[in-house]
């Protein structure tokens, strides 16, 4: 019952997709925008994931094979789950094994740092080109998705 009651839907996001035109400023929609076109074949709203397991290029050799090691099977090789986006600007380290410190590092990952390999996910195949403008717009509208009620809640606190 209570890990049914956590749910983060009140971030600025979900307050905009519930009409509230003004909890998001221009910037932020258009992140929204970009994350929409450019990122949500894995990171799909609402929950900004698709639940599915994808080699996303940190690596072209593997020493942490990932599903591969659950399932064996090889073209499982390197892949981890697609993690929510929702409250992401406070869940660094990223990536599965904390390599990136900032969602920036991130964002310079998929633009120009992809690695390839023989599961690298085909939506990463020539990376994810960003501009300095669209990275700071994602950046923004990343931030917009956390959910300050949720994450304050003293109900979810360390005892």
């Amino acid at each position: 019952m209570f890990m049914a009651n956590i749910v983060s839907a009140n971030s600025r996001y979900d307050q905009y997709m519930q009409g509230k035109t003004s909890a998001l400023n221009t910037e932020e929609i258009e992140g929204l925008a970009l994350v929409n076109s450019k990122c949500a074949s894995c990171h799909t709203p609402p929950l900004f994931t698709d639940f599915s397991y994808r080699n996303n290029g940190i690596d072209s050799v593997f020493t942490d094979t990932g599903r591969n090691h659950i399932t064996q099977l090889p073209e499982d090789m390197g892949k981890f789950k697609v993690p929510t986006l929702r409250n992401v600007a406070l869940s660094y380290p990223y990536m599965h094994n904390g390599r990136k410190k900032s969602l920036n590092d991130v964002l310079d990952h998929y633009s120009s740092g992809i690695k390839p390999s023989a599961t690298l996910d085909t939506s990463l195949q020539n990376g994810i080109p960003l501009t300095p403008a669209e990275k700071a717009k994602i950046l923004a509208f990343l931030n917009a998705l956390t959910d300050e009620d949720f994450v304050n809640n003293p109900a979810y606190a360390e005892p």
